[in-house]
């Protein structure tokens, strides 16, 4: 056997191997990573947390399968004084073509579908559910939305808290506004 050869079969073998870890590791993420989203919550929002003007709602949540579990829609449900109740439609899944998770955004309040990319990381029982997305909002200017997701679960309780923040494509790009700090606390637990 010639040295070409033998390097080709040796080529050959290593991209075959890669080939199958990435499809198995792939494989071992889905949607149902995403179940500690499902059940019903109460919901606390508070905007513009760090700022003079801190606004606070609250409603609730509830989170269940959809199309088959390849989807996990959770609907929103927010009081707003004066204003009819904000309604925020989600849905979560895992996406293999991607090897992503993804959550789309629909909201009575906002006109605008928002598709943002998440990264899940698991430590113990405590989840961190990390997401970004970036839209255009008026001709030429793009807002950029980050939320970072931490889920906690005990015997006794078990709680979503979410920070959103967001800048503009007109913000210095270290300008981060921390938007909103919001408390998913799980009623049936």
């Amino acid at each position: 056997m010639t040295l070409t050869k033998f390097s080709n079969i040796i080529k050959g073998i290593f991209f075959s191997s890669v080939t199958i870890i990435a499809q198995s590791a792939n494989s071992e993420k889905s949607t149902k990573d995403l179940s500690f989203l499902i059940g019903s919550w109460e919901v606390e929002r508070i905007y513009n947390p760090e700022g003079s003007s801190l606004r606070t709602l609250k409603g609730s949540c509830s989170c269940n399968y959809e199309v088959g579990e390849q989807f996990i829609k959770c609907v929103y449900d927010i009081a707003r004084p004066d204003k009819s109740n904000a309604l925020d439609i989600v849905y979560f899944n895992y996406n293999e073509i991607y090897d992503l998770y993804e959550n789309l955004w629909f909201s009575s309040t906002w006109p605008i579908k928002v598709l943002m990319d998440g990264e899940l990381k698991t430590i113990g029982d405590q989840f961190f559910y990390n997401t970004k997305a970036s839209f255009l909002i008026e001709n030429d200017v793009e807002e950029f939305v980050r939320s970072n997701w931490e889920i906690f679960k005990s015997e006794e309780e078990k709680y979503i808290l979410r920070k959103t923040y967001i800048k503009t494509s007109k913000d210095n790009s270290s300008d981060w506004k921390f938007h909103m700090f919001e408390k998913l606390l799980m009623k049936d637990n």
